[in-house]
């Protein structure tokens, strides 16, 4: 993928971008079974994933993935979301065929945001 989008306002390349939509609202169940939705908001996750990112690159989204408060995320269309980092919504892992020779580490990230 070669274009960007922006956390917190910083320029990130990810690899790929998912997206989704959270439809907002409370399921019931009337006494006779029949089923109701009250719909509120339909709200949009991402799921942001770089492979085989470099060890120096990684702070930075580490930074992001730790985040408490929300944020402005630019999607790749340049369309602005205040967002946040559900619990559980950053992870990377290390595969011993992701060092180099050179010892240099490659990163497998996820990051996970939910509209606000």
């Amino acid at each position: 993928m070669n274009t960007y989008i922006t956390l917190n306002g910083t320029n990130f390349f990810p690899t790929s971008i998912e997206r989704g939509v959270n439809k907002i609202g409370d399921f019931r169940r009337a006494a006779n079974g029949t089923a109701y939705y009250y719909h509120r908001a339909n709200k949009n996750t991402w799921t942001l994933t770089w492979n085989k990112l470099r060890e120096t690159s990684l702070s930075a989204i580490t930074a992001i993935g730790v985040l408490t408060a929300s944020f402005t995320f630019v999607d790749e269309a340049g369309t602005s979301y205040t967002v946040l980092v559900p619990p559980g919504g950053y992870s990377h892992s290390l595969n011993a065929d992701s060092i180099s020779s050179g010892g240099i580490f490659y990163y497998d990230v996820s990051l996970t945001l939910e509209q606000v």
